[in-house]
Protein backbone atom coordinates (compact mmCIF):
# COMPACT_ATOMS: atom_id res chain seq x y z
CA UNK A 1 0.00 0.00 0.00
CA UNK A 2 2.71 2.71 0.56
CA UNK A 3 4.70 1.99 -2.46
CA UNK A 4 1.39 2.33 -4.45
CA UNK A 5 0.71 5.60 -2.58
CA UNK A 6 3.62 6.85 -3.54
CA UNK A 7 4.20 5.94 -6.94
CA UNK A 8 0.72 7.88 -7.21
CA UNK A 9 2.26 10.67 -6.16
CA UNK A 10 5.35 10.69 -7.88
CA UNK A 11 4.85 12.45 -11.09
CA UNK A 12 2.83 15.89 -8.88
CA UNK A 13 5.89 15.86 -7.14
CA UNK A 14 8.48 15.45 -9.85
CA UNK A 15 6.30 18.08 -11.74
CA UNK A 16 6.51 20.43 -8.98
CA UNK A 17 10.30 19.99 -8.07
CA UNK A 18 11.20 20.22 -11.61
CA UNK A 19 9.24 23.43 -12.13
CA UNK A 20 10.43 25.38 -8.36
CA UNK A 21 14.26 24.09 -10.28
CA UNK A 22 13.20 25.70 -13.35
CA UNK A 23 12.28 28.73 -11.41
CA UNK A 24 15.02 29.29 -8.85
CA UNK A 25 17.74 28.01 -11.74
CA UNK A 26 16.58 28.10 -14.81
CA UNK A 27 18.10 25.45 -17.89
CA UNK A 28 21.21 27.45 -19.98
CA UNK A 29 23.76 26.29 -22.32
CA UNK A 30 26.73 26.01 -21.07
CA UNK A 31 28.74 27.45 -23.91
CA UNK A 32 26.77 30.74 -24.97
CA UNK A 33 24.82 30.92 -21.58
CA UNK A 34 21.39 31.33 -23.48
CA UNK A 35 18.33 30.09 -21.71
CA UNK A 36 16.78 27.09 -22.67
CA UNK A 37 13.11 25.86 -22.76
CA UNK A 38 14.32 22.26 -21.35
CA UNK A 39 17.16 21.06 -18.89
CA UNK A 40 20.01 19.79 -20.91
CA UNK A 41 23.84 20.95 -21.78
CA UNK A 42 23.97 22.52 -24.75
CA UNK A 43 21.42 24.31 -27.15
CA UNK A 44 21.27 23.31 -30.47
CA UNK A 45 23.42 25.91 -32.17
CA UNK A 46 26.38 24.88 -29.56
CA UNK A 47 25.98 21.13 -30.04
CA UNK A 48 26.56 21.49 -33.76
CA UNK A 49 30.13 22.29 -32.99
CA UNK A 50 31.29 19.19 -31.03
CA UNK A 51 33.08 17.37 -34.03
CA UNK A 52 32.62 13.54 -34.49
CA UNK A 53 35.77 11.59 -33.50
CA UNK A 54 36.23 8.22 -35.06
CA UNK A 55 36.83 5.55 -32.86
CA UNK A 56 40.08 3.68 -31.99
CA UNK A 57 41.46 0.26 -30.73
CA UNK A 58 44.27 0.26 -28.56
CA UNK A 59 45.70 -2.87 -27.37
CA UNK A 60 45.31 -4.37 -23.73
CA UNK A 61 46.53 -7.95 -23.17
CA UNK A 62 47.71 -10.61 -25.36
CA UNK A 63 43.96 -11.35 -25.35
CA UNK A 64 42.38 -8.34 -25.14
CA UNK A 65 41.85 -4.82 -27.55
CA UNK A 66 40.03 -2.02 -26.03
CA UNK A 67 38.30 0.51 -28.64
CA UNK A 68 37.43 3.79 -27.24
CA UNK A 69 34.80 5.54 -28.61
CA UNK A 70 34.53 9.35 -27.85
CA UNK A 71 32.01 11.94 -28.00
CA UNK A 72 34.20 14.58 -29.44
CA UNK A 73 37.66 16.15 -29.45
CA UNK A 74 39.10 17.66 -26.38
CA UNK A 75 38.48 21.37 -27.18
CA UNK A 76 35.74 24.30 -26.83
CA UNK A 77 32.87 23.95 -23.88
CA UNK A 78 33.77 19.87 -23.48
CA UNK A 79 37.07 20.87 -22.11
CA UNK A 80 35.90 23.48 -19.91
CA UNK A 81 33.55 20.73 -18.49
CA UNK A 82 36.29 18.13 -18.06
CA UNK A 83 38.14 20.60 -16.39
CA UNK A 84 35.17 21.91 -13.82
CA UNK A 85 36.23 18.80 -11.75
CA UNK A 86 39.47 20.84 -10.31
CA UNK A 87 37.14 23.35 -9.31
CA UNK A 88 34.62 20.07 -7.26
CA UNK A 89 31.63 21.23 -10.12
CA UNK A 90 29.61 17.81 -10.09
CA UNK A 91 27.00 19.31 -12.17
CA UNK A 92 29.95 19.63 -15.39
CA UNK A 93 30.52 15.79 -14.96
CA UNK A 94 26.54 14.64 -14.92
CA UNK A 95 26.64 17.10 -18.15
CA UNK A 96 29.27 15.36 -20.09
CA UNK A 97 27.21 11.64 -19.21
CA UNK A 98 24.00 13.35 -20.54
CA UNK A 99 26.12 14.63 -23.53
CA UNK A 100 27.86 11.68 -23.91
CA UNK A 101 24.69 9.55 -23.15
CA UNK A 102 22.98 11.05 -25.91
CA UNK A 103 25.58 12.65 -28.90
CA UNK A 104 27.87 9.65 -28.77
CA UNK A 105 27.76 7.02 -31.81
CA UNK A 106 28.51 3.53 -30.35
CA UNK A 107 27.00 0.13 -30.35
CA UNK A 108 24.68 1.31 -27.45
CA UNK A 109 22.17 -2.05 -27.40
CA UNK A 110 25.56 -4.38 -27.35
CA UNK A 111 26.72 -2.90 -24.07
CA UNK A 112 26.40 -4.90 -20.36
CA UNK A 113 27.61 -2.82 -17.55
CA UNK A 114 29.50 0.24 -17.61
CA UNK A 115 32.36 0.70 -15.07
CA UNK A 116 33.34 3.98 -14.17
CA UNK A 117 37.68 4.54 -13.69
CA UNK A 118 37.92 4.75 -10.18
CA UNK A 119 39.65 7.27 -8.00
CA UNK A 120 42.27 6.75 -4.73
CA UNK A 121 39.91 7.72 -1.83
CA UNK A 122 42.47 10.64 -1.12
CA UNK A 123 41.62 12.02 -4.52
CA UNK A 124 38.12 11.41 -3.77
CA UNK A 125 38.06 13.07 0.06
CA UNK A 126 39.76 16.24 -1.78
CA UNK A 127 37.50 17.13 -5.05
CA UNK A 128 34.50 15.09 -3.09
CA UNK A 129 33.22 12.58 -6.07
CA UNK A 130 34.53 10.34 -8.88
CA UNK A 131 33.28 12.00 -12.20
CA UNK A 132 33.67 9.20 -14.11
CA UNK A 133 31.49 7.74 -11.72
CA UNK A 134 28.72 10.62 -11.83
CA UNK A 135 29.04 10.40 -15.98
CA UNK A 136 28.43 6.80 -15.61
CA UNK A 137 25.19 7.15 -13.80
CA UNK A 138 24.05 9.56 -15.86
CA UNK A 139 24.45 7.58 -18.60
CA UNK A 140 23.04 4.49 -17.27
CA UNK A 141 20.00 7.01 -15.89
CA UNK A 142 19.14 7.95 -19.96
CA UNK A 143 20.87 4.66 -21.86
CA UNK A 144 19.20 2.16 -18.89
CA UNK A 145 22.70 -0.16 -18.73
CA UNK A 146 24.13 -0.92 -15.30
CA UNK A 147 26.87 0.59 -13.57
CA UNK A 148 29.11 -1.66 -11.56
CA UNK A 149 31.54 -0.20 -9.39
CA UNK A 150 34.26 -3.19 -9.09
CA UNK A 151 37.60 -1.51 -9.75
CA UNK A 152 39.04 0.29 -7.15
CA UNK A 153 42.78 2.09 -6.96
CA UNK A 154 45.26 0.64 -4.63
CA UNK A 155 47.71 3.47 -4.96
CA UNK A 156 47.50 7.42 -4.90
CA UNK A 157 49.03 8.76 -8.77
CA UNK A 158 50.28 12.17 -9.78
CA UNK A 159 48.23 13.89 -11.79
CA UNK A 160 48.50 12.30 -15.80
CA UNK A 161 47.81 16.08 -17.14
CA UNK A 162 51.19 17.39 -16.11
CA UNK A 163 53.28 13.77 -17.41
CA UNK A 164 54.97 13.14 -21.07
CA UNK A 165 53.45 9.92 -22.40
CA UNK A 166 56.06 7.64 -21.18
CA UNK A 167 55.74 8.53 -17.60
CA UNK A 168 52.29 8.52 -17.75
CA UNK A 169 52.40 5.02 -18.58
CA UNK A 170 55.00 3.94 -15.56
CA UNK A 171 52.53 6.90 -13.14
CA UNK A 172 49.28 4.47 -13.55
CA UNK A 173 50.99 0.92 -14.22
CA UNK A 174 49.53 -1.91 -11.43
CA UNK A 175 46.98 1.17 -10.11
CA UNK A 176 44.01 -0.69 -10.27
CA UNK A 177 42.26 -4.73 -9.40
CA UNK A 178 39.65 -6.05 -9.30
CA UNK A 179 37.24 -5.68 -6.08
CA UNK A 180 36.71 -9.27 -4.82
CA UNK A 181 33.21 -10.63 -5.73
CA UNK A 182 33.36 -8.68 -8.96
CA UNK A 183 34.85 -11.42 -11.46
CA UNK A 184 31.75 -13.43 -12.04
CA UNK A 185 29.64 -10.09 -12.85
CA UNK A 186 32.30 -9.29 -15.68
CA UNK A 187 32.69 -13.06 -16.96
CA UNK A 188 31.18 -13.37 -20.40
CA UNK A 189 29.82 -9.62 -20.50
CA UNK A 190 30.76 -6.50 -22.79
CA UNK A 191 32.03 -3.95 -20.26
CA UNK A 192 32.52 -0.51 -20.87
CA UNK A 193 34.63 1.72 -18.54
CA UNK A 194 33.99 5.11 -18.19
CA UNK A 195 35.94 8.09 -17.86
CA UNK A 196 36.10 11.67 -18.90
CA UNK A 197 39.16 12.39 -21.77
CA UNK A 198 41.26 10.22 -23.46
CA UNK A 199 44.61 11.27 -23.96
CA UNK A 200 47.47 8.23 -24.22
CA UNK A 201 44.96 5.61 -22.77
CA UNK A 202 47.42 4.96 -20.12
CA UNK A 203 44.74 5.06 -17.13
CA UNK A 204 42.29 3.00 -19.08
CA UNK A 205 44.44 0.57 -20.19
CA UNK A 206 45.42 0.31 -16.49
CA UNK A 207 41.54 -0.46 -15.39
CA UNK A 208 41.34 -2.67 -18.39
CA UNK A 209 43.47 -4.87 -17.66
CA UNK A 210 42.21 -5.20 -13.75
CA UNK A 211 38.98 -6.11 -15.88
CA UNK A 212 40.62 -8.80 -18.05
CA UNK A 213 41.56 -11.03 -15.31
CA UNK A 214 37.31 -12.03 -15.13
CA UNK A 215 37.37 -13.20 -18.76
CA UNK A 216 35.13 -10.63 -20.61
CA UNK A 217 33.19 -11.01 -23.94
CA UNK A 218 34.77 -7.54 -24.69
CA UNK A 219 36.31 -4.94 -22.91
CA UNK A 220 35.38 -0.99 -24.43
CA UNK A 221 35.65 2.39 -23.43
CA UNK A 222 33.50 5.61 -23.73
CA UNK A 223 35.00 9.01 -22.92
CA UNK A 224 33.34 12.40 -22.97
CA UNK A 225 36.32 13.97 -25.17
CA UNK A 226 39.66 12.68 -27.00
CA UNK A 227 42.93 14.56 -27.79
CA UNK A 228 43.59 13.67 -31.27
Amino acid sequence: MPHAFFNKIRGPVDFVYNGVCDLLAPPYCVSCHRFLEERIPLCTSCERFLEPVVSLEVSVTSNYAMRVYALTSYDKVVRSLVLAKHSRQRIASRQLGELVARGCYCPWEQFDCLVPVPLHWQRYAARGYNQAKVMAERIAQVRGITVSDGVRRVRATRFQATLSAEERIENVMAMSVLKKGFAEQYRGKHVVLIDDVFTTGATLCAVAKAIAVANPKTISALVAARVV
